[in-house]
């Protein structure tokens, strides 16, 4: 999406900033999905790949059955602290990006915030609801603010406004620009009477 297609739809710059604001949350959010399925999809496959090597070498030193059943009974030790290990790392991925997602357009450095936050005190359920994390920020924005985009309110949102001195012979009436200009112009060419 284009700003120059939300202009010819007939919005203002205002609702132009506010639509791409939403557009561009939206995408780091999906971003952030996509990366995250990327690196479960690397650490499954390296998993993967180490399990077919241990098979192999299971399968070629297969010649003692007592000394199979060891290796049989490391490897399945192997495995379930792998798996519990690539679960945590999943947990860990998923929180961090959760966290980022709810932080992103209200801090200036996530990863600066991220690292502030106590994470045992931060849960996420099974729909991606993350919980523990406005009370924290609650704190950090009293005892740390300058991490915080602030956002101004309506009301103290300034129009630009232009002020200075009247020039002299107008009467105290501005005049228009273009005739401000034509006047300084005409100033210097001689009079014909």
């Amino acid at each position: 999406m284009k700003r120059e297609e939300l202009r010819a739809l007939g919005l203002t710059e205002e609702q132009i900033e506010k639509v791409m604001a939403e557009h561009g949350k939206s995408l780091t959010e999906v971003n952030a999905k996509l990366s995250a399925a990327e690196e479960s999809k690397k650490a499954l496959e390296t998993q993967l790949a180490a399990r077919d090597k241990d098979i192999k070498e299971l399968k070629k030193g297969s010649e003692d059955n007592a000394e199979l059943t060891k290796k049989y009974e490391e490897l399945e030790s192997k495995y379930k602290q792998e798996k519990a290990d690539y679960e945590q790392q999943i947990k860990d991925t998923n929180l961090n990006h959760a966290v980022d997602l709810a932080l992103a357009g209200k801090v200036h450095d996530t990863n600066i915030v991220r690292g502030l936050l106590d994470r045992s005190k931060l849960t996420l359920d099974d729909k991606g609801t993350l919980g523990g994390l406005e009370e924290q920020l609650k704190g950090l924005q009293e005892s740390k603010s300058f991490l915080f985009v602030s956002e101004p309110s309506p009301a103290t949102k300034q129009e630009p406004s232009f002020s200075g001195a009247t020039p002299s012979g107008t009467g105290g009436t501005t005049p228009s620009s273009g005739q401000a200009f034509i006047d300084a112009f005409t100033a210097d060419l001689p009079t014909t009477k």
